[in-house]
């Protein structure tokens, strides 16, 4: 209900889309066996939650566009979505052709319905390979093959600079194409300047904005 009565701050017609979106979601959430909706305080999942927030998931209906938009390359994309949460981002990820999918979460209790979301999935599956990574988001050792990054406001401060210090560096030692989509960017936005390395590659805006950047060729 909170993020009704924000949408609602801001204009009815987008209260009447996210209740609406809210409905949908219930819906298809059953249709796929999974739970991912909610608002969990940082506080109530971590003792030191330093610069990490809330959980919140992303809109279905936003993530399914985002990677129809994206036209996954079958077999040789690999995900790492930051702040991972109950795996609602992984779940619809499964149902687009990445190599596979991973989910970094600080919050070990997260994980574990994550996990159990992952294992009930009733979607149309054409990626099988999805791994979690429990611990926070500064200290994940970057694969070399991950190539798409999700970030739905998970952190801010010198967690999200650290990242970011992560993904440059990562990039540096094996050029090739990035795409990082940013859900809720106002926080990465102040620091974007920071990284010339990426570029704005598409906008949309749903309950939220989201900017897709990319890097490399």
């Amino acid at each position: 209900m909170s993020r009704i009565y924000e949408a609602w701050q801001k204009s009815p017609l987008l209260a009447a889309k996210v209740a609406m979106d809210r409905v949908a979601e219930y819906i298809e959430e059953r249709r796929l066996g999974i739970r991912t909706a909610g608002h969990i305080r940082i506080e109530s999942l971590v003792e030191n939650p330093r610069e990490n927030h809330d959980y919140t998931p992303t809109s279905i209906r936003a993530l399914r566009r985002i990677f129809d938009h994206a036209g996954i390359a079958p077999g040789s994309e690999t995900l790492v979505d930051y702040g991972c949460g109950m795996g609602r981002v992984l779940a619809i990820a499964c149902e687009y052709p990445f190599r596979r999918a991973l989910g970094i979460e600080i919050s070990p209790d997260l994980v574990r319905i994550a996990q159990r979301n992952l294992a009930r999935f009733r979607g149309n599956r054409k990626c099988t390979h999805v791994e979690f990574w429990t611990g926070s988001a500064e200290q994940f050792p970057i694969p070399p093959d991950a190539t798409f990054f999700f970030f739905f406001n998970p952190f801010g401060g010198d967690v999200l600079t650290r990242v970011f210090s992560r993904i440059g560096s990562s990039f540096r030692d094996h050029p090739r194409r990035l795409r990082i989509v940013y859900v809720n960017p106002h926080a990465f936005q102040r620091i974007a300047p920071d990284y010339p390395w990426i570029r704005i590659s598409s906008t949309f805006s749903f309950e939220h904005e989201c900017i897709i950047y990319e890097a490399g060729p």
